[in-house]
């Protein structure tokens, strides 16, 4: 019997749910504007109250934008399993007593499409009173409120919703906790600032008040400066209109635009930039960077464009060029040795200005929005900003910037002295400065986050960099008066319009900022052929004794090994093809004697100091019996024809070789020379005397070097100086092979290196270096570089994936539709 009585309530209460379920169908059907209709209930208890409410305020994170109470009458239903089910803002309730549980959701939607929010919510507020049978339903007008994206000035930063005075507060926390995705806060009595920025949305229930309320963010990423009309276009380090040199007439000194990912500058490779007009480049211009041009290169004869330019020019199949092919659709030429052009099949989106943005809407604002409590006019007393929030002055002097609680806007109307300078940025949120005054920028420092400092500048902002400028951030203004002069470096982008460039400018692009790339997907992917150049190759050997030889052991009793140890040899094996084997032990020479022993084909460390003594002798043999033994890196020598192998692949109706050698001095095998034959039977290696790379580097970097060729030097050692001072002179001649553009390849020989030197010598200088274990190796190495260095040169440039900038603000943020509904029985 009890069984059968809960399965009678259960349907009872199925049926009771059904009811509302009907009542919800017949309801929306007379929703209609000043609508008369009707709907029928089932037998029960039914009554509509006016308690429960709703709340919705929204926020700019620094004040309160609007704030709206609806009333949400409710239409609840008692029947006979005992549940008490409500009808209210669209969603059906069932209250059996203890907690609530939804039967049907109301009328609440949260969207988040990308870094923007969206909010629509239609509450039904129902009036009257209802009954069982037929019930009379008039419907009003409904009144809908947007809360709009305005056009100037102001933005939804969230919108906080609190649903007041309902039975049903527990299924609404059930309910926009799962909708909202939100995250549970401690707040008294739920009651937020509507005056934060919220970076999650939150909710805090108290059931004691029987209210629910949720943060809900709406808008992300730069949103007062995307609300004010400004969306940045970056398409890499630097965007100008065109380019000229800091002293006048076509562009002639050194420019390198490179670009970064995850905020580490040291992995920077070739990256680009654009200019609105032609580029021409005078005689000495070195541009190290991926140039995208709308017009044409027009190259000087010593001018240089690593490792390509992209045009677009109409004229560019006219024009006269040494080469010209088509590689994936796309037409390439050398117009010069030094210069390779691509043209586009399109020209990029110029940059429009930002002036009416700036002027009219955020400096306006920021301006006349001074009065209020978080928006605070600074003068040349303030010195710092640590809170979060919209600033405006006339005359900006800050040298820090703290925002670790949120975003800093700041217009300015004036600079004091002209500068931008000694400005420190902490935190990772955004400084965003609008002006339409001119400056001169010196340091700006952002802690390597070149994304958190913006400044807007107008077509009539002259922006000049000084020399030595170390500056990390954003410079967008679009159509200004852009000055680089000489040694700047930055790091972010700038956007300018006439531009004049200094010598050895250097632009470190980051890479996340980028929001559009000016090429087209089908001229990306391009393989230039690149004939390489001619070559002045020296080698430079380590014929140290640590490089060693072969020997012999003869007897059956203790004795030194046959190794020069006082040059430093660090390994000792028997030749396998030998029928005994040695036996050898390390001594300490103190105190009491403890010594190891080791077999055939087992590197010995006799050691390099006065601290052990070293034996060997026959194992198993008799006083005559011989053994051969190895010692040294390379004992069979085969640096030697590995080096005359890389010979051997160069050309020699266009390319020279030298090979010098080191130990403790320096030895000349072979000046530079088209003679390759000569200079392979030059090469006579030895192993003797201590270790200092300097020397043998020294003899190679004073060759008469042919400025017409690229110079290559491959350097073999175990890296290992006897002495500071030696290393320091090898460091020197590091720093003396960049002044003369030789790049070094490294080949580490041997189990004990001094890896930190042969990198150096690679990287600083633009090489390589290849570690290897033993002499085996050497002509794999020898060869991988040799394939390197006289292969032709595939250029190969693809700009990849750009993040994603994000969607686009919705035309509204929250749009609640109310519809008033008087019920009578």
């Amino acid at each position: 019997m009890v069984a059968l009585d809960s399965i009678q309530m259960q349907a009872t209460g199925e049926q009771e749910t059904q009811t509302l379920r009907q009542f919800d169908q017949d309801l929306t059907g007379t929703l209609n504007d000043d609508a008369t209709g009707s709907v029928y209930l089932e037998e029960g208890e039914y009554n509509i109250s006016n308690s429960s409410q709703i709340r919705i305020t929204s926020s700019n994170g620094f004040e309160e934008l609007s704030n709206e109470t609806i009333p949400m009458g409710t239409l609840t239903q008692k029947g006979e399993s005992g549940n008490i089910f409500g009808y209210q803002a669209g969603g059906i309730w069932k209250n059996n007593g203890g907690s609530t549980t939804v039967v049907s959701r109301p009328d609440l939607r949260y969207y988040k499409d990308g870094e923007y929010g969206r909010i629509d919510f239609s509450v039904t507020n129902l009036t009257g009173n209802a009954g069982p049978g037929e019930n009379t339903v008039t419907s009003q007008k409904s009144t809908t409120s947007e809360v709009d994206t305005p056009s100037q000035g102001e933005f939804v930063s969230h919108v906080e919703i609190t649903v007041e005075g309902t039975q049903y507060h527990d299924g609404w926390y059930r309910f926009m906790s799962d909708e909202f995705n939100a995250t549970d806060a401690k707040s008294d009595n739920c009651d937020f600032d509507v005056d934060v920025s919220f970076d999650q949305n939150l909710i805090c229930h108290d059931p004691g008040d029987q209210t629910v309320t949720v943060i809900a963010t709406i808008d992300g990423n730069n949103p007062f400066a995307h609300h004010v009309g400004i969306e940045p276009t970056i398409y890499g380090g630097l965007s100008a209109d065109s380019i000229d040199s800091i002293n006048g007439g076509s562009y002639e000194d050194d420019l390198n635009v490179s670009g970064y990912s995850n905020h580490n500058r040291s992995n920077a490779s070739h990256d680009l930039f654009t200019v609105d007009s032609g580029f021409e480049l005078s005689d000495g211009a070195d541009i190290e960077g991926y140039p995208v041009i709308n017009g044409q290169i027009d190259p000087k004869f010593d001018s240089a464009v690593t490792p390509i330019g992209y045009v677009s020019d109409p004229n560019f199949e006219t024009r006269d060029a040494n080469r010209r092919y088509t590689t994936n659709g796309t037409d390439v030429a050398h117009l010069t040795d030094s210069v390779i052009a691509a043209n586009m099949s399109r020209p990029f989106d110029s940059h429009e200005g930002i002036d009416s943005e700036i002027e009219d809407s955020a400096l306006s604002y920021l301006k006349d929005h001074d009065s209020n409590e978080k928006v605070t006019s600074f003068g040349s007393g303030k010195d710092s900003i640590d809170e979060s929030g919209r600033y405006y002055t006339d005359e900006f002097n800050v040298n820090s910037i703290n925002t670790s609680d949120g975003d800093v806007h700041i217009g300015v109307g004036g600079f004091k002295g002209g500068t931008l300078s000694d400005l420190t940025v902490t935190g990772e949120n955004q400084v965003y400065i609008y002006t339409d005054e001119s400056v001169t920028i010196g340091e700006v420092d952002t802690n390597n986050q070149a994304g958190t400092f913006w400044l807007y500048g107008t077509s009539s902002t002259a922006i000049t960099f000084e020399n030595d400028a170390s500056f990390e951030g954003v410079i967008y203004a679009p159509g200004s008066q852009l000055d680089i002069e000489d040694h700047a470096e930055i790091t972010g982008a700038v956007v300018g319009g006439a531009t004049k460039i200094g010598n050895n400018v250097t632009i470190n692009f980051d890479r996340s900022l980028r929001t559009d790339v000016p090429i087209s997907d089908e001229d990306q992917d391009i393989t230039v052929e690149e004939a390489r150049s001619e070559l002045d190759v020296t080698f430079v050997l380590d014929g140290s004794g640590s490089m060693g030889d072969t020997g012999t052991v003869t007897g059956d009793y203790w004795q030194d090994p046959p190794d020069p140890r006082w040059a430093g040899t660090s390994t000792l094996s028997v030749v396998s093809n030998e029928t005994h084997s040695l036996e050898a032990r390390q001594c300490i020479s103190w105190g009491w004697i403890s010594c190891q022993e080791y077999s055939e084909g087992v590197e010995i460390e006799p050691g390099e100091s006065f601290d052990y003594s070293h034996d060997v002798r026959v194992k198993n043999g008799s006083s005559s019996t011989t053994v051969t033994v190895e010692y040294g890196n390379d004992p069979h020598e085969l640096r030697s024809d590995a080096t005359k192998d890389f010979i051997g692949s160069l050309n020699e109706s266009t390319d020279r070789v030298g090979a010098f050698e080191f130990d403790t001095g320096g030895k000349t095998f072979h000046n530079l020379s088209d003679e390759f034959d000569s200079v392979n039977e030059s090469i006579t290696v030895s192993a003797g005397g201590q270790t200092d790379m300097s020397q043998g580097m020294e003899l190679a970097l004073n060759q008469p070097y042919d400025p017409n060729h690229d110079r290559v030097m491959v350097l073999l050692s175990d890296g290992k100086n006897s002495d500071e001072d030696a290393n320091t002179r090898t460091e020197d001649k590091i720093e003396d092979a960049i002044s003369k553009d030789v790049t070094i390849y490294t080949i580490g020989l041997g189990n004990d290196l001094n890896e930190t030197l042969l990198k150096k010598a690679a990287t600083d200088t633009g090489g390589e270096y290849y570690p290897i274990d033993d002499d085996e190796e050497l002509k794999e190495k020898f060869n991988l570089i040799a394939n390197r260095v006289t292969a032709d040169e595939d250029i190969t440039f693809n700009v990849g994936d750009i993040p994603n900038p994000g969607e686009s603000s919705s035309d509204y943020v929250v749009n609640v539709e109310t519809q008033q509904v008087r019920i009578e029985n």
